[in-house]
């Protein structure tokens, strides 16, 4: 069974090749069953040179994602911040790359926004490798931005 006694099924979809998605709110990723494919995720971003070698959230830290016949197809994990903005800080987001182009993205980024609406967030915020242009192009589609660049110098 995917969903346990924390996650709550919010929505069904339908996408534009008309496959209906299911979208849950996990609010711990801890016991989700989001994890594995969180992690997995993870290790194909460090491994592309996208991402450091490090944990991106913490067992508090929130998602949505989207299922399909049973199997996990999109995520976003996400905290939010104890700042002046009330920021929806999302650490990690994916679309299993047999789905993308569909809408998941698409949706899925309007259920955080409602999610970081409800706990009077004012901005959302990621961070996103100057080479990983089709995070940055998925950004934009939904109104996110680059704003800042980070300048790093390695020791």
């Amino acid at each position: 069974m995917l969903n346990n006694a924390y996650d709550k099924l919010i929505s069904k979809v339908s996408l534009i090749n008309d496959m209906m998605v299911e979208i849950y709110f996990a609010p711990t990723i801890a016991d989700s069953p989001v994890l594995p494919t969180i992690f997995r995720a993870h290790a194909d971003l460090m491994e592309a040179g996208w991402a450091n070698y490090g944990h991106l959230t913490n067992n508090r830290s929130k998602a949505v994602y989207a299922v399909l016949d049973q199997k996990i197809v999109g995520f976003m994990t996400y905290d939010f911040q104890d700042d002046i903005w009330k920021t929806c800080w999302v650490y990690l987001s994916f679309v299993d790359p047999n789905f993308r182009q569909n809408g998941i993205f698409k949706v899925l980024h309007k259920h955080l926004e409602d999610q970081a609406q409800k706990n009077g967030s004012r901005k959302i915020c990621s961070l996103v490798h100057t080479d990983n242009q089709p995070m940055i192009a998925s950004g934009i589609s939904v109104g996110r931005y680059p704003n800042y660049l980070r300048t790093e110098k390695k020791l």
